[in-house]
């Protein structure tokens, strides 16, 4: 049986009134879907282990645009921001750094942590600036 189904459905409701960044967070929440239906639908550890370091780098890119765009527009709360971005980072290294010693033993732990942290990030965080960057 194929899964096709998507780990997380986007909503207008995370949009934070920026274009870039609402297709930004849209792109991301598609890598976590494909990787999410890719896993399901049968482990291959190195296809899985080239998916985790895709979002790295879209996360990474993504992380550099917005924390420019909010230096430009003077964003109070950058310092705590920039800190919620250095977290992720340091967490999606670690859980990769664990997919490689356990063999993909870890996915739904980064699954989860995946799901968490970007609806949580973007409804939350980045909710924040929607006044300053529209």
């Amino acid at each position: 049986m194929t899964i096709k189904q998507a780990f997380i459905l986007w909503s207008e409701t995370y949009s934070v009134g920026n274009q870039t960044i609402d297709e930004q967070h849209q792109k991301m929440v598609g890598l976590i879907n494909d990787f999410y239906v890719m896993v399901r639908n049968g482990f291959v550890y190195d296809e899985a282990e080239k998916k985790i370091d895709e979002l790295i780098h879209y996360g990474e890119s993504h992380f550099s645009f917005e924390e420019t765009l909010l230096n430009l527009h003077n964003f109070d709360d950058l310092e705590n921001h920039l800190a919620l971005h250095k977290f992720y980072q340091d967490k999606i290294d670690l859980l990769r750094a664990e997919f490689r010693a356990t063999e993909g033993e870890c996915i739904d732990e980064i699954f989860a942590f995946l799901k968490n942290w970007w609806l949580g990030h973007i409804t939350k965080a980045d909710k924040e600036y929607t006044d300053i960057i529209y």
